[in-house]
């Protein structure tokens, strides 16, 4: 039986980044990291000091940075990556399409940084980050007792708000128990898995990879019987995840999706979605469009939930390692916390009335499809 007196919800960066700090200065002997964007900005470079501090006290560190992140990085907001510096000739053209389709960021100064140079010297700290891993968790695990895991990247905007001025919604977990500690290094680092773990992860492995994401989400639709509330930032027209949606709101059950108003990506895929979902269902769907940037990834249905890195698309599907965790709501403390979110990003939203309503660019969707 999982104890939700040791888990507590981390609603938005402010509140994850204090926890993060405060974790990184208890440190005892080890800290592991798994970060899928980590920026050059205020609030990367206040955990980069704070890791190095660690170091010094002589507490072992280990960073696994996805190069992959570096478009996203370099593609908005500072454009500016903590870790990587330098782009090869694919890594250019990439970016290019990418800032020339979405136009966003400024131009920033992009010398080295000194912080940078000090953690990849250090003898207490090992970085993985010059292989696209294609990998999108956010992970700490620190002194093999305690998680955070979720959705929320190190960077300024998940930190408050974008450089346009939008507020980031977004979730962590903190979990402090020693066996799910266990239980998540076994699942991540070998074939071995522990039966019950809540765990939800694709990991992709030479022999023996993980695709859990879709299929959880696929069950968890489709075994609904009175609610299913989705909230998604990223979210495509993916046959396996809108039929059975629209089989279960056909038959009956309350269907919820939260999406924010204004993505900073595939926008127009995501009103295409919605449309097109509240169309087969003669508006059965109830459709929230939240004034937030909801960066959250959370699918509940009845009293099972799941939250963490996985989005609805192609990538978080097919290409990239997540992490999810898979939990039973009760009437606890932790649970009622994850039912208020829900309550509040939908006061926060305003409700589309008719599918009619949702507009969208044909040529933007053909484009963002391809890719997500």
């Amino acid at each position: 039986v999982i104890m939700y007196e040791n888990f507590s919800l981390l609603e938005y960066g402010k509140t994850a980044f204090v926890e993060i700090i405060n974790n990184i200065r208890k440190c005892r002997k080890n800290i592991y990291i798994k970060i899928f964007i980590w920026r050059d900005d205020v609030i990367g470079n206040k955990i980069a000091k704070e890791i190095l501090e660690a170091a010094n006290r002589g507490i072992k560190i280990t960073i696994v940075k996805d190069r992959y992140g570096l478009l996203l990085e370099e593609g908005e907001e500072s454009r500016k990556s903590l870790f990587h510096k330098n782009k090869n000739l694919i890594e250019n053209i990439e970016l290019f399409c990418l800032k020339t389709f979405y136009h966003r960021g400024i131009k920033v100064d992009k010398s080295q940084n000194e912080l940078y140079e000090k953690i990849i010297a250090h003898p207490n700290i090992t970085i993985f980050k010059d292989k696209r891993i294609y990998d999108h968790t956010k992970l700490y695990i620190f002194d093999d007792e305690t998680i955070i895991m979720g959705g929320i990247n190190i960077e300024d905007k998940e930190n408050g708000m974008d450089s346009i001025g939008r507020i980031y919604h977004d979730l962590m977990l903190k979990i402090v128990d020693k066996n799910l500690v266990m239980q998540l290094q076994n699942k991540l680092n070998s074939s071995i898995v522990t039966q019950g773990t809540p765990f939800v992860i694709n990991l992709k492995r030479e022999n023996d990879s993980i695709w859990e994401i879709e299929k959880t989400y696929i069950d968890l639709i489709k075994h609904a019987k009175k609610e299913v509330t989705i909230v998604m930032p990223y979210f495509a027209p993916i046959k396996s995840i809108c039929l059975p949606l629209i089989n279960v709101a056909k038959n009956g059950v309350n269907v919820k999706i939260i999406i924010p108003a204004s993505a900073n990506y595939t926008n127009d895929l995501n009103r295409k979605t919605i449309r097109y979902l509240m169309k087969k269902t003669n508006n059965k769907i109830d459709v929230y469009l939240c004034s937030m940037m909801v960066h959250t990834k959370l699918i509940l249905s009845d009293n099972t939930f799941t939250f963490g890195s996985g989005n609805i698309n192609k990538q978080s599907f097919k290409i990239l390692n997540e992490l999810n965790i898979k939990l039973d709501l009760y009437n606890d403390p932790f649970s009622l916390s994850i039912k208020d979110v829900i309550k509040n990003l939908i006061e926060k939203s305003e409700k589309v009335k008719d599918y009619k309503e949702i507009m969208y660019s044909k040529g933007r969707t053909l484009i963002e499809d391809i890719k997500y």
